[in-house]
Formats: C-alpha cells, structure tokens, sequence
C-alpha cells in the first residue's frame, strides 16, 4: 500500500527555491514528483554508503602512511609478490 508524503518547499529558502526550481524542470520533462523523490532518495542513500566506503580506504590509508612515517616497512601481501615479479 502506498504511503502519502506532503511537504512544502519556501520560495524565500534559497536551498528550497532551487530544489523547486529543479523540481519543476523535472516534471517539465516528463517525470513525475515520485519519480524523481524515489530517485533523488535511493542516490542520496548510496552516495552515503560511497563515502563510508572511501572514509575507510582513507582510514586505512593514513594508518599505512603513519606506519611509514614511523620507520615501519609496509606489509606484502602475497598477491602484490606475484604482481612486483610480473612487471
């Protein structure tokens, strides 16, 4: 069953205008305002799942850089030993 979801959005809220506005040329296009909510929603959830994703590698990065900056060699990892011999 679906559910009904009502908001406003404030001409006089920059932030607001511009999602109006956007929302507008949108549905200019053909889409229609669950369409482009659903959308907008479900990329926003993976953009955020993206970002946890790359605050990791950074995390990880940085220990490895710290490691290194502490005299400490960097592990091998069995896979990167083929591929230092491959070229």
């Amino acid at each position: 069953m679906s559910e009904v979801i009502s908001f406003r959005l404030d001409k006089d809220n920059p932030r607001e205008k511009r999602a109006l506005e956007i929302l507008k040329t949108w549905c200019g296009d053909g889409y229609s305002v669950r369409y482009i909510l659903t959308e907008a929603l479900v990329r926003l959830d993976d953009s955020k799942a993206a970002l946890e994703d790359q605050n990791e590698t950074l995390n990880q990065v940085s220990q490895l850089l710290r490691k290194l900056e502490d005299g400490a060699s960097p592990p091998i990892v069995p896979q990167e030993v083929g591929s230092i011999f491959r070229g």
